[in-house]
């Protein structure tokens, strides 16, 4: 098993904009002084004005420290909740509920450090699963020409052998044979040249797309970098700026690699591209521009499936509420960090299964580990969290796995709506 350096790449990204919603994971002593960065007077490890640490360093090891503490949190915060998030994910919840907040990672920023993590490892995992022998549009055009050639070569030794026929006084119903043989051969070279054009079309079209999205994505980046650089001069923070900084960045990465992306795929049979699919005409065209461009489809979906993973804590939340509705204790904020830190865990899970699958050691037990593991996860969580009874705890794990299956089914049709019609 070998893990990418995009891969690595993509989890950095990752951990440091969880750094940006949750900086300050432990804090040690510093003397007093003026801030380097706004020249305010500070006291205390960060600066109260622009939030930059009291004493910085300009040594390589503490470059390194800095890139470590980012991605992992080291100074103790991750290494206190994700014990708890794994085998006590009750205690994590309701501790978080009720205050007990500086101690742990916080749910959303655990959440997106998940989030890009699942992202890093099923991005390394899929295209060595289902790309290895795909034909490539470039080999399948060549190999369309190469067909084309060898059509043309046949009809020309049918018409020889035609010629000769006639010349020679072969029987009308032999001669009729080879000039339906050779209209048939006219036929198929028709089709293909046809496939080979629209081959072709399909690919400048993909890569066309991919273009104008990059260039929109380098024009919001060169945008929100010009904010942060004014937000700097003035003190204000730059928090909500660097997390959506971060989220084009990714999407930049994403685009610079769709081109390579794109051309691994396969071509389709364009024959029947004028089949009426749906009976509204915007799902029609939807549908066959995804039959036609499958390669530009993955990379659409891929790119706003982590945009767009806070949705499962909106669409979740209300479900877990309808088991408690008639407990007035517990609050939507409860209902909120329950689901989160599920989520995250969750995602972590898949993670890991995804290595492990992905190292072809005993894949079939890692399949049937996610498959039971979230039940049991939820169930403890539940438990833990809510104080529930065995009984209150089972029917309600029951009910929620049944709502997990339903709004995730719901969000891959949201992501691949998206990605069919965006």
């Amino acid at each position: 098993m070998s893990i990418s350096v995009e891969g690595i790449g993509d989890v950095a990204t990752g951990g440091l904009l969880a750094a940006v919603v949750e900086p300050g994971g432990g804090s040690s002593v510093h003397p007093p002084g003026a801030c380097q960065n706004c020249s305010n007077a500070v006291a205390s490890p960060f600066c109260p004005r622009c939030g930059q640490k009291a004493v910085v360093h300009r040594t390589l090891a503490a470059f390194w420290h800095d890139l470590i503490h980012g991605v992992f949190h080291f100074d103790g915060k991750i290494w206190r909740t994700l014990p708890l998030l794994v085998w006590h994910p009750g205690q994590l919840t309701r501790r978080y509920v009720h205050g007990e907040r500086a101690k742990f990672v916080s749910p959303l920023a655990l959440f997106l450090f998940s989030v890009f993590l699942t992202y890093a490892s099923v991005h390394s995992l899929f295209p060595k699963s289902f790309g290895g022998n795909i034909e490539t549009p470039g080999s399948a055009i060549n190999n369309l020409k190469q067909e084309a050639n060898e059509t043309r070569i046949a009809i020309r030794e049918l018409e020889t052998g035609l010629s000769e026929a006639k010349a020679g006084g072969l029987d009308a119903i032999d001669v009729k044979d080879i000039e339906t043989e050779i209209a048939e051969q006219k036929s198929e070279l028709i089709k293909i040249e046809k496939k080979r054009v629209a081959a072709v079309q399909a690919l400048q079209r993909t890569q066309s797309e991919i273009a104008t999205d990059r260039k929109k994505t380098e024009t919001k980046i060169a945008a929100l970098e010009t904010q942060i650089a004014a937000a700097e001069k003035i003190g204000k923070s730059t928090a909500e700026l660097e997390v959506e900084l971060k989220s084009e960045q990714l999407s930049l990465r994403i685009y610079k690699n769709a081109a390579t992306l794109v051309a691994k795929g396969g071509i389709v049979d364009y024959e029947d591209m004028n089949t009426a699919f749906f009976g509204i005409e915007s799902l029609n065209k939807a549908a066959k521009e995804t039959l036609s461009n499958p390669q530009l489809m993955m990379y659409k979906v891929q790119s706003s499936a982590y945009k767009y993973a806070w949705l499962l804590i909106l669409m979740s939340t209300p479900f877990v509420w309808l088991t408690f509705a008639w407990r007035r204790q517990y609050k939507m904020f409860d209902h909120a960090v329950f689901v989160t830190y599920s989520l995250c865990f969750m995602l972590l899970l898949v993670t890991a299964g995804t290595f492990w699958i992905q190292s072809g050691v005993w894949a079939g037990l890692a399949i049937t580990i996610l498959t039971v593991l979230p039940a049991i996860h939820i169930y403890r969580q539940l438990k833990e969290a809510y104080l529930l009874s065995h009984f209150s705890t089972l029917w309600r794990t029951a009910v929620l796995c049944t709502f997990a299956v339903i709004v995730l089914s719901i969000f891959l049709v949201i992501i691949v709506t998206l990605g069919a019609t965006g």
